[in-house]
């Protein structure tokens, strides 16, 4: 199975929505984790409203880009295992690509508090639209990403139940969910400090309300 294909499968588990955290390529030996024994990176636990998405960019240096977004209201996160902070909305972007001017992956995680304004639906059905905006630091402190995205609900409701555990070199990703989706329309403008403007396409997105959803990464 291609990395493309691979990447899109588990994009429609987590995002969809199980919040588009797509089988993400973690690459190994990524230069920003160290190896070692297992770490917290990153861990977010939340309910209610979610959206993000999957898209795909190429540049100069790079190609197979892909880049993951995914916002989620009521969250209570920590990183490297420090306390838990609640946040109204926090949000998640990864990026990962093949570099061939460095001939070696290129890998980013972001994360932070974000705007999130939704159009509620009512009871446990996901918004039937949503915006997010915000700026979010790399959680190696070394770069930041500046983005907005505009969703509007069009596909049939779907539900989903799941737990996975992905392994890519020495990053191990949990996701535990249950949350109601449906498809959506989007547009996504990103860039970041290290790459400037990302052109995104094939931007893939869904809304969701989740009961419940926690995703740990550690090293």
């Amino acid at each position: 199975m291609s990395m493309r294909r691979l990447i899109q499968r588990f994009h429609y588990s987590r995002t969809v929505i199980s919040k588009a955290l797509a089988a993400i390529a973690f690459i190994a030996a990524s230069s920003m984790f160290a190896s070692g024994q297992a770490a917290e990176v990153l861990t977010i636990k939340s309910t209610g409203a979610t959206a993000g998405g999957v898209g795909f960019f190429s540049d100069a240096c790079r190609t197979d880009g892909t880049l993951f977004i995914n916002v989620s209201a009521n969250a209570t996160h920590s990183s490297g295992g420090g306390p838990p902070v609640t946040s109204v909305a926090f949000a998640e972007v990864f990026i990962v690509a093949w570099d061939n001017c460095t001939q070696d992956y290129y890998f980013a995680l972001y994360a932070g508090d974000v705007q999130f304004s939704i159009k509620d639906s009512g009871g446990s059905r996901p918004p039937k639209s949503a915006t997010a905006s915000g700026q979010l630091p790399s959680v190696d402190g070394n770069d930041f990403v500046t983005f907005q995205m505009a969703l509007s609900g069009t596909g049939p409701l779907a539900e989903e139940d799941t737990q996975r555990r992905i392994r890519q070199g020495n990053i191990t990703r949990k996701i535990s969910l249950d949350v109601a989706f449906t498809r959506a329309a989007a547009t996504l403008s990103v860039s970041t400090q290290s790459l400037g403007t990302i052109g995104i396409q094939n931007f893939s997105a869904t809304l969701g309300n989740s009961k419940t959803s926690t995703t740990t990464v550690t090293k």
